[in-house]
């Protein structure tokens, strides 16, 4: 892969949840050891989390003290709940030069000391300085989720790989110039008819993300190697399983059928897949309920 020498802009933006204020020192930590330090890091505090009817607390003083000390600017932001994308959407209205790169990063991860620099390596290569691109250490490839494959996650990649919906967890890169303003963001019902599929939508930020870059014709890819490392405290939205896939696959299914997230599956390990793994617990349970069945009717016959 061949490099330019030029410079570019990368901003860090993320939000964080009231019990999670904690892991903000960490974070800061791991990108103040970056091989190559972010431009600003933004972290957007709403007011209140909707979801949870919660306050904000104070930020610390010792962690206010933390960020003036860093190599680099910090701007506490105060916004408004919009969900997990509120790691994204404030920053539209804070930074305006289209080549910028923002990376976007969850709160209960951290770095490789090496994702900063290979990211913007990444977008001054050849193969990507006039190519609409966006990147992440994990992703998912959506094929037919009827089907023995249904979702097949990538991550630890060999070499780049295009993938349907980008994982935020893993870091995700894209530039300034592919969002157009915070309104059309958070459009949801421009594609989705109704307010289940929209509410979906808001707790399923990287798919949402992932299909406005598909509408602004973007190339969504997972990059080999600088793999993020998940703090202690990693308690989630998607740890509620059975609320987590009821709404994801409604959405993925709706939005393949507006014509997004068309790309195949060439699975050379079809294990790895989701939708094998669910096909797999079903046939399972349908083996092991017609043993219970064929056993009661036994004991049915000898009485």
């Amino acid at each position: 892969m061949s490099f330019s020498n030029n410079s570019c802009r990368l901003i860090v933006t993320m939000t964080v949840v009231p019990w999670r204020l904690n892991n903000l020192a960490a974070i800061f930590g791991t990108l103040s050891q970056q091989t190559c330090l972010p431009d600003h890091l933004y972290v957007h505090i709403p007011r209140i989390l909707k979801r949870k009817q919660m306050k904000y607390p104070p930020l610390p003083q010792e962690l206010l003290e933390t960020a003036q000390r860093l190599p680099f600017p910090v701007t506490f932001n105060p916004c408004e709940d919009e969900g997990p994308i509120t790691k994204l959407y404030p920053v539209l209205e804070l930074e305006q030069e289209p080549e910028t790169i923002l990376l976007l990063v969850d709160d209960d991860t951290t770095l490789h000391a090496n994702k900063i620099q290979y990211i913007k390596q990444l977008y001054q290569s050849m193969q990507f300085r006039n190519q609409n691109a966006a990147f992440s250490g994990g992703g998912w490839i959506i094929g037919n989720l009827f089907g023995p494959t249904g979702l097949l996650h990538v991550q630890n990649a060999k070499g780049l790989t295009e993938v349907s919906v980008l994982q935020g967890h893993d870091g995700f890169a894209l530039k300034r110039k592919y969002l157009d303003n915070v309104a059309d963001l958070l459009n949801y019902a421009l594609l989705l008819p109704s307010e289940k599929l929209q509410n979906a939508a808001k707790m399923h930020d990287d798919v949402w993300i992932s299909c406005y870059l598909e509408r602004k014709n973007v190339t969504k890819y997972v990059h080999p190697g600088c793999p993020r490392t998940l703090l202690q405290d990693h308690r989630g939205l998607s740890d509620k399983k059975h609320e987590f896939l009821l709404k994801l696959f409604p959405l993925q299914y709706h939005l393949q059928q507006q014509g997004f997230f068309q790309q195949p599956i060439n699975c050379e390990l079809p294990y790895k897949a989701l939708g094998f793994r669910m096909w797999l617990v079903v046939i399972l349970l349908l083996f092991f309920s017609a043993l219970i069945l064929l056993n009661l009717l036994r004991h049915s016959e000898i009485y």
